[in-house]
């Protein structure tokens, strides 16, 4: 099986330092491959694929090979049901978020001061930054 082999030598690389295509019986195998031909230890990252005009379908990172030692860090990249079901959370958390910001300007101080830190207790854990034009349209709604 062939496979494109993308090597990239140094974090600050922008463009890989190596592109090869190589026949491999795996992805792994492939990078060894490539890494062996051009007298490589160590890379930063190493992108596999079908074809030059394909998407990597692999990507490692921290890539070492000394004799028979190899190692190496793989980004698992998720399915695509898995990925929309996490953007459809993600999605529901921040209208949550921006739900309970417009009640922080409740008259009930109490109330307004326990939604602001729900909120900023929503940000924090999932990560989440509004940006200012969101941020706009919540206090614009305040004044309503």
């Amino acid at each position: 099986m062939f496979f494109y082999v993308q090597l990239w030598q140094h974090p600050t690389d922008r463009r890989p330092t190596i592109q090869e295509r190589v026949q491999a019986t795996s992805e792994g195998h492939a990078v060894v491959l490539v890494m062996r031909r051009h007298h490589l230890k160590s890379v930063d990252r190493a992108w596999i694929s079908p074809s030059a005009h394909q998407p990597p379908t692999v990507k490692l990172f921290d890539v070492l090979v000394r004799g028979k030692i190899r190692s190496w860090r793989q980004e698992i990249a998720p399915s695509p049901a898995k990925q929309a079901a996490a953007e459809e959370e993600m999605a529901r958390i921040r209208s949550k978020i921006q739900k309970l910001l417009s009640l922080a300007s409740s008259s009930n101080q109490h109330e307004a001061a326990r939604a602001a830190a729900k909120a900023h207790d929503l940000q924090l854990r999932y990560h989440i930054h509004l940006t200012q034009e969101e941020r706009q349209a919540i206090y614009s709604q305040k004044g309503k």
